[in-house]
């Protein structure tokens, strides 16, 4: 599928923004290097951007500028923050986990007062499995050892959890998928979660704390 891509003339026409501003956004890797593409045209060679992401990033940008800096934006947008530690308390506070969720978590993988990066995503996507009709504490269980295995890979990605079950069958199996997910024949789609999802949302509520 082709890529939907915007023009720098076109982005800054319809947000807003001046040249420099665009451009010291890029310095201060709010905005990744790789998104502005050099593509020739029969002008000459203009800079394009991938469209919804860019726009999406910018609006993000404008929403938080006021309120905090572009260098903790940059770690918020990076892939691995540096220095992300979330306690228990602001876990419980801004009702990310239950105690019993956080209870089960610790007995199963460990006991800590403060989560980094990659604990605190697995402990929110544990919180959302728990949840699911029908699936073991044992899958759970699984399925974050899983998780833990691959999240250098999965973190960089906007995949998607897919838990699937057969027809007649309580087995249940997962796959990582970054589009749209079809149910196939013989096969029920039980849950699909995103992961960027979890991931950005506890990259803001650190930078609010």
């Amino acid at each position: 599928m082709e890529q939907d891509l915007i023009s720098k003339k076109e982005l800054l026409e319809l947000t807003g923004i001046s040249y420099g501003q665009l451009y010291r956004w890029k310095r201060k890797k709010v905005i990744p290097e790789e998104w502005f593409m050099k593509i020739a045209t029969f002008t000459g060679q203009e800079t394009f951007f991938p469209r919804e992401e860019v726009l999406e990033r910018i609006n993000k940008i404008i929403t938080l500028k006021d309120e905090v800096s572009l260098d903790d934006m940059a770690n918020m947008f990076s892939s691995k923050p540096e220095n992300f530690k979330i306690n228990e308390k602001l876990l419980l506070e801004r009702k990310l986990v239950s105690v019993a969720t956080l209870t089960l978590y610790k007995y199963n993988f460990g006991n800590c007062l403060e989560f980094n990066f990659s604990e605190s995503v697995a402990l929110s996507l544990f919180d959302k499995l728990l949840k699911i009709k029908g699936i073991s504490i044992n899958d759970v269980v699984s399925i974050i050892e899983d998780i833990k295995e691959r999240f250098d890979d999965i973190q960089c990605e906007d995949y998607n959890l897919v838990i699937l079950k057969k027809n007649n069958s309580e087995e249940l199996f997962i796959i990582f998928a970054n589009d749209k997910v079809l149910e196939i024949g013989g096969v029920k789609v039980v849950e699909v979660i995103n992961l960027k999802n979890i991931i950005n949302s506890l990259k803001e509520i650190w930078l609010e704390d």
